[in-house]
């Protein structure tokens, strides 16, 4: 994978930001807090069940994903996923390997973008949840 000047200094960033010692970078796509309907919020703080939130998300697709950079401590992930990439150490779950592997980190509007070898952005994946 390639990543752009601006990609490393936003995954800086974010390392710079959290004390997690020996750091691994998981790049996963969500969509922000303040998108997400309030009646969602409510049922997971109320301990809704597992079907009740699978069913709130269902209604939520339509929302926007981004791409961020979360930090974890490198021991919660097996070393087998684990690849170095210039400076950073980052989990590669095999979806996301292959994408990782012949693509090209960078910046977007909001968060990073993980294009193909054609310019095609391949992360955040469309179509929402």
């Amino acid at each position: 994978m390639i990543i752009t000047d601006a990609a490393a200094d936003v995954i800086r960033e974010a390392l710079q930001r959290t004390s997690v010692p020996k750091p691994v970078v998981y790049l996963i796509e969500a969509t922000p807090d303040r998108d997400m309907p309030p009646e969602f919020a409510d049922a997971v703080r109320h301990g809704a069940s597992a079907e009740s939130i699978r069913e709130g998300l269902s209604r939520a697709k339509h929302l926007p994903r981004f791409l961020f950079p979360a930090i974890y401590h490198r021991t919660l992930f097996r070393w087998l996923f684990a690849k170095k990439i210039g400076e950073f150490l980052f989990f590669c779950p095999p979806g996301l390997r292959g994408e990782m592997k012949r693509g090209t980190l960078d910046v977007a509007q909001r968060g990073l973008v993980l294009r193909d070898t054609t310019g095609a952005v391949v992360r955040p994946r469309p179509g929402g949840l």
